[in-house]
Order: C-alpha cells, then structure tokens, then sequence
C-alpha cells in the first residue's frame, strides 16, 4: 500500500511570476504529514508554484481522532526516542535535487511521522527544505530534532490562525474549503514567495 500520492501539477499562466523560480528547481519534491489538513493546503500550493512531485505520508496506526489524545501521544513518543511505522512505501528522496519536506509542529517539535521519515531518508550530505506549520508558537525544538537527522538548508516557519486546539473540526472545515476551491485564500503568498527566493 502507497504511503500517500504522486501528483504532476502543470505550471499555469497564472503563475508567470513564478517561472523563472520554477526553472531553478527542477526535480523537486515535497514530502508532508497533516492530520488537519493546514500542511497539506500549504504543501499542495507549493507545489502549484514550483511543480514537482507531492507526497503524503501516513503512519501505520492512525494517531486518536481526540486532540488531547494525540497530544499526550506524541509527547510521550518524542520523549521516549519512538519512531512510528509508517505505511509502506516506495520513495528515495537521493533521487531529487530539491527536497521539500512539511512538518506540523507538535509538542514543540516535528511531528513523529516526519521524524520516523527523515530517520530512514539516508541523504547523505544533501539539504532538505524545512517547512514548519503551527499556530504561531516559534519552533520550539523543531530544527534541532531535524539537524539530528538530515541536513538542513531553508527554513519556512508558517503560522496558521486556524489550528485544532481552538478549532476542533478544523479537518472538516478545511476539507469544506478544498471542495470549495477556496483553501488558498488566507495563504501568506508573499512568505511562501520569499522562501523560495532563499532556495
């Protein structure tokens, strides 16, 4: 079974802007867990901009639909060194020259499922670009946690306002503005601009 999907988006006209930036990151990836679907709306608008392949990831046994459930979960995951067994896959990220990979921040680190990825990712002395979606709580621990495992070369740190802690039916509600065509609207475009000019 596929850990995720492979998706080939074309580049659009209305991404004029982005070409030239496009044309330097030829054979780019991007690599996510989302539970609440805030990373995966920013990963899929990334790859809007710059092509690619996109990736989800998805762990072995789905973590509990309660928020303080998985809190406690992945905290106890993090403290005790646990790298949980994702669904199987077949992806070598030493394949790309550019690697993008989309974290949620949890507890003040990088999710598990992101850990357990970037443990077995064997990149050698390759970068990865560092993306970090919370609800505006700084990164904690996050880059360290990831420097212990990879090379990192850029990092976006994106704040969402909308976040499961105050927003329980946060996945619905984005699921809803998928559907809707609308997920990109509160996007801070020009942050995920900036970011690719420091690839």
């Amino acid at each position: 079974m596929s850990c995720g999907f492979v998706i080939n988006v074309a580049f659009g006209d209305s991404q004029d802007s982005h070409k030239s930036r496009v044309d330097s990151l030829k054979n780019a990836i991007i690599v996510y867990y989302s539970r609440t679907l805030n990373t995966h709306i920013l990963a899929k608008y990334l790859q809007s901009l710059i092509g690619g392949d996109l990736v989800r990831i998805q762990t072995a046994e789905n973590y509990p639909a309660n928020y303080q459930r998985l809190v406690e979960l992945s905290a106890q995951q993090s403290a005790d060194g646990i790298f949980p067994p994702l669904q199987p896959y077949a992806l070598d990220l030493r394949g790309y020259d550019n690697i993008f990979i989309a974290t949620p921040l949890w507890n003040g680190d990088i999710c598990p499922p992101i850990k357990s990825l970037l443990r077995g990712a064997n990149l050698g002395d390759k970068a990865i670009s560092l993306i970090i979606t919370s609800a505006g709580f700084g990164l904690g621990v996050s880059v360290d946690s990831a420097k212990k495992l990879v090379k990192i070369g850029s990092i976006l740190d994106y704040e969402f306002s909308e976040y499961e802690k105050i927003l329980p039916n946060l996945r619905v509600l984005n699921e809803s503005k998928i559907a809707q065509n609308k997920a990109y609207d509160a996007l801070d475009k020009d942050k995920i601009a900036n970011f690719l000019t420091r690839i």
